[in-house]
């Protein structure tokens, strides 16, 4: 970890230790020579670099690459290895790209290197409404021409705050090859969709108004097939996904050529610090021998907000926030405000101002989230969290509840529920039913309603030790397990007076098998779901196959009963039992927790009610996961990346509407 170097004075520190210009192999500098693993590897004069920045402004500008400008505290993305890289980051690599002239022109044809403020427009002019485009032609006239001079044009896409992958728009073979550093994970790259659609639209704007020069002969991109050119992942953890987009760009050859050079987790762990370094000691960086001045600080500061007001779009970050966000704004205009001493300076500005406003409104209204549903927001969150192989990323604690008792879930733990050859672990099962019980309070909440359902976890099948004979089991301390049985901390109410008591039993522990009882006190009767196949020993009569489980699951609901409520007269053993009807197929116990999951949350009174499909084993897994995964009382929500949270916030949202 790096050290913090004490500031010293502003006006005698410099932000580089060294005034000589520092030889890189990256970008690459000739087609002949391979990037080695070395060549990702920061130097002693490389952390030096990165040290003495740390004690800079954060509002500095440390990178200045042909207009691409960087600040300290955005650079910061790239000092922890579990951020998410920022589209100015990666832009100002892709500026020294552009930079290597062969870089331009490989095996596969001439190249253009979009950068993602560009990519942004594009993606947000094919999300709008038409009507709202911008009928300047000059600059969108400049974008395209000089598209069309090239073989190929790489687009950096951006899955908002979640994840960056390469798009190449081949306009020679007429296709768009996608390069996913997660392999082929998604169904629908709406995120691409829009763009491509927004360069269609540019296209033909400029059409209208201009002959257009090409090397294309078909400029109907919309049409275009998708090829995914990887099928399996690269990336390992879940947040160098940019990194890997810098490397696609800077090797790929064209189609059937592949990638000039190897591309690694390792490789692209050490790129992280290795292209800081880059970006600071670079020759191409502006900033390079610019002293840490109070007075460079001011005069930086007023230049920045004016040319942010004069090109709005210019400076903010397309792929972070949309074209004309107010926090984008509002800090810039607030100190510019401030620095303005002449009526008249003011009132020009008052009037910019305003028109930029109106724009902003009319644009505002057309920005509206992906089209999404369950399914995909399901299978992103889980495809990403498979992604990760970190020992420290594993380690790292997504879930924490503390009530009735402590359930402390790591990221490992949860992502043991995706694994088809696991079964679910107690505390993963605990907390899903744990969830269940909260939103049936908290459906209630506010109203003199029963509760109608009362959800119990494993700790009364643990405590009636199923597996286990009369001579080997341990005393059970009843008084503890009416805490954590028969009450949630939500709300006050008498087990007796429900109508439904659903109690999951792990009946046999080895295998992980799993039997759901489900109590109907209205009608005395006991619903019995077992997912397993009945041996022809119990065909005639099924009943017999749980006799001993329903005395023993009586026994112990008889005596914790007594210390809840005390005036508890019923006696399960002479409830009318009834097998369910469910679908049964065979079970190794990896799947059987899960289903017993469903079946408590899809119970109706009468049968258990849903549209997944059960012995669909992924498919089971990922819905239990987004149940655990968005528990509204996690202590430790904080920990779960911002992206993820975002697309758990859009999935409550779509099912919630459901309930």
């Amino acid at each position: 970890m790096l050290s913090v170097t004490k500031p010293c004075n502003k006006q005698e520190k410099e932000v580089y230790p060294s005034r000589s210009v520092l030889q890189y192999n990256k970008p690459k500098k000739t087609d002949t020579v391979k990037i080695q693993p070395q060549d990702y590897v920061c130097n002693a004069e490389d952390y030096s670099t990165i040290e003495n920045i740390l004690s800079q402004p954060k509002k500095k500008v440390l990178v200045d690459i042909q207009g691409i400008t960087v600040e300290r505290h955005i650079l910061e993305c790239l000092l922890h290895d579990n951020r998410f890289l920022e589209g100015d980051v990666l832009s100002a690599y892709i500026q020294l790209m552009r930079s290597e002239k062969h870089l331009q022109n490989r095996a596969g044809g001439t190249i253009f290197l979009e950068n993602t403020f560009n990519t942004s427009i594009l993606q947000r002019d094919g999300k709008i409404n038409e009507e709202y485009l911008d009928p300047k032609v000059d600059h969108i006239a400049k974008r395209v021409c000089n598209y069309l001079e090239y073989d190929m044009v790489f687009l950096p896409i951006n899955i908002k705050d979640f994840h960056w992958y390469l798009a190449v728009v081949d306009g020679i073979n007429e296709e768009i090859h996608v390069l996913d550093s997660l392999g082929k994970t998604q169904e629908n790259r709406w995120e691409l969709v829009y763009t491509i659609i927004g360069l269609q639209r540019h296209i033909d704007i400029v059409a209208k108004h201009k002959d257009i020069q090409t090397k294309w002969k078909n400029l109907q991109v919309q049409d275009w097939k998708f090829n995914e050119e990887f099928t399996s992942a690269m990336q390992t953890d879940g947040s160098s996904c940019g990194l890997f987009m810098l490397n696609y760009m800077e090797y790929w050859r064209g189609k059937g050529k592949g990638l000039s050079d190897s591309v690694t987790q390792g490789d692209m762990k050490n790129f992280r610090f290795k292209l800081l370094a880059i970006l600071l000691n670079c020759q191409q960086n502006a900033r390079k021998w610019w002293l840490a001045s109070e007075t460079d600080d001011k005069e930086e500061e007023s230049i920045d907000e004016i040319e942010i007001l004069d090109r709005p779009l210019k400076k903010s970050r397309g792929e972070k926030s949309y074209a004309y966000e107010e926090d984008l704004i509002l800090s810039r205009v607030s100190n510019y405000i401030n620095s303005i001493s002449d009526a008249a300076t003011l009132e020009s500005f008052a009037k910019k101002l305003a028109d930029m406003l109106q724009n902003a409104n009319a644009h505002a209204l057309t920005f509206h989230d992906l089209p999404m549903g369950e399914q995909e927001l399901r299978d992103r969150v889980c495809n990403y969290i498979m992604t990760i192989n970190q020992d420290i990323a594993l380690e790292q604690k997504w879930v924490v509840s503390e009530k009735p008792y402590p359930i402390v879930l790591s990221l490992k733990k949860i992502q043991s529920m995706l694994n088809k050859n696991e079964g679910i672990h107690d505390d993963c099962f605990n907390l899903v039913a744990r969830k269940f019980a909260f939103e049936e309070l908290e459906k209630l909440k506010g109203t003199n309603k029963n509760v109608s359902k009362h959800y119990m976890d494993l700790k009364f099948s643990l405590a009636c030790q199923l597996s286990k004979g009369d001579e080997y089991r341990t005393k059970v301390d009843y008084n503890q397990l009416a805490k954590f049985a028969l009450e949630w901390p939500w709300r006050k109410y008498n087990v007796k007076e429900c109508t439904w008591i659903l109690i999951p039993l792990q009946t046999v522990t080895a295998c992980g098998i799993y039997n759901l009882f489900i109590l109907d006190m209205s009608r005395r009767a006991l619903y019995i779901v077992d997912q397993t196949p009945k041996p022809d020993l119990y065909k005639i009569q099924p009943l017999k196959k749980y006799t001993n489980k329903i005395q023993r699951v009586s026994t112990v609901l008889n005596e914790v009963m007594k210390v809840s409520c005390p005036w508890w007269r019923d006696d399960l053993i002479l409830f009318d039992h009834r097998v369910a009807e469910v679908n049964q197929f065979e079970l190794n116990g990896d799947l059987s927790g899960y289903n017993v999951l469903l079946a408590m949350h899809a119970w109706n009174g009468k049968r258990i009610e849903t549209s997944i499909c059960n012995n669909d084993n992924y498919e089971v897994r990922k819905h239990i996961l987004l149940h655990l995964l968005t528990y509204t009382g996690n202590k430790n929500i904080a920990n779960i990346p911002k992206g993820v949270r975002d697309h758990l916030e859009r999935y409550i949202s779509l099912t919630s509407k459901k309930q």
